[in-house]
């Protein structure tokens, strides 16, 4: 199957585990029981023991954005949630398809520019006469897209 090759979580997650007695012995040795060293191992650390166990690294993600509501109310609001925690495969998780704006399409018809050339951001200069004006328009039509999404795995882990 498909082996994840990163993980992706909050900081709270990733100070759960570096404070959690049994990963503290897995990461520097048994003899952390014993002795009760105080050392606490930082994400570098647990990473590097992640790496030589085979295991997906980690990163963390903590952005906030302020989310708008309809009576124009803002809300601080998490991109990731502090208890998820996200698996996944090596390599890009999908890409963005550019689409031919309408402008673009216009000049394909005109005999202006290639329909090879026509994907992608167009931009031009639009004049008008009645009233005169001068002005510059760019247009662009993108879907992102997401085949890796069967190959990710999310969890709920606080």
């Amino acid at each position: 199957g498909i082996r994840p090759t990163r993980a992706l979580t909050s900081r709270a997650v990733v100070n759960y585990l570096l404070s959690n007695d049994k990963m503290r012995e897995l990461i520097i040795g048994r003899s952390y029981s014993a002795q009760k060293i105080r050392a606490i191992p930082n994400l570098e650390t647990l990473n590097e023991w992640l790496e030589a166990q085979d295991l997906p690294i980690i990163a963390t993600f903590d952005g906030k954005v302020y989310a708008e509501a309809e009576d124009g109310t803002r809300t601080l609001m998490r991109l990731t949630p502090q208890d998820g925690f996200v698996l996944l495969p090596d390599g890009p998780l999908g890409n963005m398809l550019e689409g031919t704006t309408a402008e673009a399409l216009g000049m394909v018809e005109n005999g202006v520019i290639d329909v090879a050339d026509a994907p992608g951001i167009w931009a031009g200069i639009v004049r008008e006469s009645d009233p005169p004006v001068q002005y510059t328009k760019a247009a662009l039509i993108a879907f992102p897209t997401f085949p890796q999404a069967d190959r990710v795995f999310q969890a709920k882990v606080l």
